[in-house]
């Protein structure tokens, strides 16, 4: 089983070299941890947002991280890949 993170979106001041890599894993580490999607949803940990329709189809979800500085939540949007195929 190949699950990737994709198409991972972010407030474009947060946006710094190799941070799309650094929440890939922490994402699905802590996907792993919760043992699927539905759990983390139910859990509140993470959204469904919406897809962005034709153009890039598929489940939109949302987890909010906070800025250490300001304390500000922080939504990083992203989609799943399971073995190359975007979940629907």
């Amino acid at each position: 089983m190949n699950l990737r993170v994709v198409r991972i979106t972010m407030p474009p001041k947060y946006y710094k070299p190799g941070i799309h890599a650094s929440l890939e894993r922490a994402i699905l580490r802590q996907l792993v941890a919760y043992g699927s999607v539905e759990s983390a949803i139910e859990d509140g940990w993470l959204q469904e947002g919406r897809s962005a329709g034709e153009k890039n189809p598929g489940r939109r979800f949302i987890v909010y991280l906070t800025d250490g500085k300001h304390y500000h939540d922080i939504p990083i949007s992203f989609s799943l890949s399971l073995n190359g195929q975007i979940i629907q």
